[in-house]
């Protein structure tokens, strides 16, 4: 099914304004909700995933976070406690050489801000022992804009009317695009983004101290409240196409390293009727117009077979620096009384989750026109289910 819509604005959030008479109770987030300002060991060469993780499970240490880099490509992977490092690496490895055409390789390890200095340094002797990998190098394989779909944006969907003028602030990417889809048991959601020079969009407009988050937030309105205190009906980590970034996952981008892409993985107040699966941008005036910017999450699928899902690009003020931190989840956007400079849009909504549109799916939205495209897997560009 190809679907035109109207333009719209989000929803207010589907969560209770007010506490439930009972008392809440935590859900199954907790300790990566709100792990703190996290250790980060910067490799001195480059690890395989498989000796990294290896080297986290051998110290205790449950909740490690890998970064990858030094290959064309950023990413990393928000491990699960439980799981062996063999399987979690296979994993990951996999996602990246079909993402990307290369493997993944280790450049840092993160640790919750808790753990024994005992204990990161004998992380460290362990990673700095890892035997050394080869890093790939060339170009990134990335996919193809959908142009032949943007045209019909271009000519108001399919009535050939024209385009229409309602433009997305210049400082906001110009072409979004996602796709939803499963692959090899795993659910995939994938962002490209550009920023068209001749509409005279381009990232350096970005106010300075201010990043941009990107991302697709799944719908669940059979959930309350605010994280990481759920009621409702379900699970509030797995009711959804894609659980949560709780249960771990893998990111990328060939943004480059520069930029300081980082997985918003803090669900610290998202309303729990949420997921949002997003990618962060510390530093977006480093990227270039005219450049198509893939951002993907590779997460286990969760417990329903389809959820209702928006689409948006939202600078964050970078509150990283003020703490002497890189840009990350635990630091990025915490000042919410800090409004963007006057006349700066704080967002872009491409997709409207009033549009009652579903992951798995694919969507195109571009500066210019008046309406985004849906379009079901398998159906012209959209990635077919696997």
């Amino acid at each position: 099914m190809l679907t035109v819509g109207v333009l719209g604005l989000l929803p207010a959030p589907a969560f209770a304004q007010s506490a439930p008479a009972a008392s809440p109770e935590r859900s199954a987030q907790g300790e990566r909700a709100n792990p703190g300002v996290p250790q980060r060991i910067r490799l001195d060469h480059p690890v395989s995933v498989a000796e990294a993780l290896t080297a986290t499970q051998d110290t205790g240490i449950e909740l490690a976070d890998l970064r990858f880099g030094g290959n064309g490509v950023v990413g990393g992977y928000v491990s699960v406690p439980g799981e062996s490092a063999t399987d979690q690496a296979e994993k990951v490895d996999k996602a990246f050489r079909t993402q990307f055409g290369r493997a993944a390789v280790a450049a840092e390890v993160s640790v919750p801000e808790k753990t024994p200095a005992a204990t990161v340094e004998r992380l460290r002797d362990l990673l700095a022992g890892a035997p050394t990998v080869r890093v790939e190098n060339g170009p990134v394989k990335l996919p193809e804009k959908s142009e032949a779909m943007a045209d019909k944006l271009r000519t108001n969907g399919e009535n050939g009317a024209g385009p229409l003028a309602n433009d997305f602030d210049t400082h906001l990417p110009s072409w979004w695009e996602s796709e939803a889809y499963e692959r090899d048991g795993q659910a995939v959601i994938e962002t490209l983004l550009s920023w068209d020079s001749e509409r005279g969009h381009t990232p350096a407009d970005t106010p300075d101290d201010w990043g941009l988050e990107v991302g697709v937030t799944l719908y669940n309105d059979d959930l309350s409240w605010t994280r990481p205190f759920c009621f409702g009906d379900g699970d509030a980590d797995a009711d959804f196409w894609a659980t949560t970034w709780e249960t771990g996952g893998v990111w990328g981008t060939n943004a480059p390293d520069s930029s300081a892409p980082y997985p918003d993985y803090n669900l610290w107040t998202d309303p729990c009727s949420q997921n949002g699966l997003e990618i962060g941008i510390g530093y977006p005036q480093k990227l270039k117009p005219d450049t198509s910017y893939q951002l993907f999450v590779q997460k286990d699928l969760g417990n329903l077979g389809e959820s209702a899902m928006s689409g948006s690009a939202s600078i964050k003020s970078n509150d990283c620096n003020n703490a002497g931190a890189e840009p990350s989840t635990n630091c990025m956007g915490l000042n919410t009384d800090r409004d963007p400079p006057d006349g700066v849009d704080g967002a872009a909504v491409y997709v409207n989750a009033g549009r009652g549109w579903t992951a798995p799916g694919c969507t195109l939205m571009i500066d210019g026109a008046d309406e985004p495209i849906y379009m079901e897997n398998g159906q012209f560009t959209c990635n077919s289910n696997s």
